[in-house]
């Protein structure tokens, strides 16, 4: 992770450094990681042979920007993001475009298992990682953002089972290429354990575009 906060400031290693001074373990005065507001450490400030960083504790699986995030956070690493504007962005987000988020994450999920309770813990997770914060992120990109950020469960006629939806990238291709170049990015709807592909809705794995987003919610 390139930056962290410090005082409610996003810095790199070098200047937490400079501004906290070099007894700042003593004092408290931790650098956090803006995504997930976790205590962060700096590594390689100054450093002349490698890139200098900032680093979770070991064994952090649950946050996109740390370096042993679990694939479901892994996939929502992005170049930059800007915690200044996650909450602005968020209450447009909620109050201008959440109906036709729920119109489309119905469809997707489908219409017998979505609910409020479960766009309700979409959400909570969203701001647990903070991803109103995406630098550039466009309101049509939240909708498929929630979808990743949860497992869900149908019923069958005899059975339940499980699914979640991935995103269909290389590794090395930043969560932001959805908006910046959205045909390295395909949209993937699997069951839980085995991978498998689910047929419904048709067309798996999906396009992902705002076109896309604009036909599902304005059919």
């Amino acid at each position: 992770m390139k930056k962290a906060l410090f005082n409610n400031l996003l810095v790199t290693p070098e200047e937490f450094h400079n501004r906290a001074g070099k007894n700042w373990k003593s004092t408290g005065a931790n650098p956090i990681c803006a995504r997930c507001l976790r205590d962060v450490d700096p590594y390689g400030a100054f450093s002349m042979k490698v890139t200098s960083r900032f680093d979770h504790e070991d064994g952090i699986t649950d946050c996109p920007e740390s370096s042993t995030a679990s694939p479901r956070y892994a996939q929502l690493r992005a170049t930059d993001i800007d915690p200044s504007l996650g909450k602005p962005f968020k209450a447009d987000f909620m109050k201008n475009h959440s109906k036709n988020t729920k119109k489309f994450l119905s469809y997707f999920i489908g219409a017998s298992i979505y609910n409020q309770q479960l766009y309700n813990a979409m959400l909570d997770e969203a701001d647990r990682i903070n991803i109103w914060a995406y630098k550039d992120i466009k309101y049509w990109v939240i909708p498929y953002t929630l979808l990743l950020l949860i497992d869900f469960e149908g019923k069958s006629s005899s059975s339940t089972f499980k699914f979640q939806f991935n995103l269909l990238k290389t590794k090395a291709t930043p969560f932001d290429s959805i908006w910046l170049d959205s045909n390295k990015v395909k949209l993937q709807k699997v069951y839980v354990p085995s991978g498998k592909l689910v047929k419904f809705p048709d067309g798996n794995p999906y396009v992902i575009s705002e076109a896309e987003f604009l036909r599902i919610t304005h059919d």
